[in-house]
């Protein structure tokens, strides 16, 4: 397979928080193991993530993503709230 351009890195960038990996190979003419593996490698995505997580739609993902993100933000402030209570 070619080399990646510029214009195709800059545009999976963009691309990644609203569409699938799968819409992005679509777009970019490239296998869908491609967009995963330079996702990756950019840091798009975690390597740990299951296959199953790989497909699922931009818009599952986000929400799944937000989910976790409150979920962690909310354990954050309990340990803050319990520290001050100590105080």
């Amino acid at each position: 397979m070619s080399r990646w351009t510029d214009e195709e890195l800059r545009e999976l960038v963009t691309l990644w928080p609203t569409n699938s990996a799968l819409q992005i190979a679509e777009r970019l003419h490239r296998q869908h193991a491609a967009i995963c593996r330079k996702a990756m490698l950019l840091g798009l995505l975690s390597p740990d993530l299951p296959q199953t997580f790989l497909r699922q739609s931009a818009k599952a993902a986000a929400e799944a993503e937000a989910k976790t993100r409150d979920h962690g933000q909310a354990d954050a402030t309990r340990r803050r709230q319990r520290v001050l209570t100590l105080l």
